[in-house]
């Protein structure tokens, strides 16, 4: 890179934005394909890759920092997360109750004379 150059001012104009922060792996993939996701995760931070493959053509990427916190742990949420699925459960259980009620009678409106 050219010595005190602002990155931001170098390169071809590019469609999508030249900087993201705490983006998933996932979101990346989406963006940019899965391939380049796979690669740029594998990357270490404060250095430039070589260039990296996408369907935009090729990039150099510099990962300013990585932050592990941000990764999602399940123990933390798992009693949150089981009483969401239990009230969903409960939830689909009682409409499935009350259609099956529903289903065993049959109204009848008779035209008022």
């Amino acid at each position: 890179m050219l010595s005190g150059a602002d990155w931001k001012s170098l390169g071809d104009p590019f469609i999508q934005k030249r900087s993201y922060a705490a983006v998933p792996e996932r979101e990346v993939g989406r963006l940019f394909g899965p391939e380049f996701a796979a690669a740029i995760f594998k990357l270490d931070a404060e250095t430039w890759s070589a260039p990296v493959g996408s369907a935009f053509g090729l990039h150099l990427v510099r990962i300013e920092a990585i932050d592990n916190s941000a990764q999602a742990r399940f123990e933390p949420i798992r009693a949150e997360v089981l009483a969401a699925w239990q009230d969903e459960q409960r939830s689909d259980a009682k409409r499935d109750a009350l259609d099956n009620l529903i289903g065993k009678y049959e109204v009848v409106v008779e035209n008022e004379p």
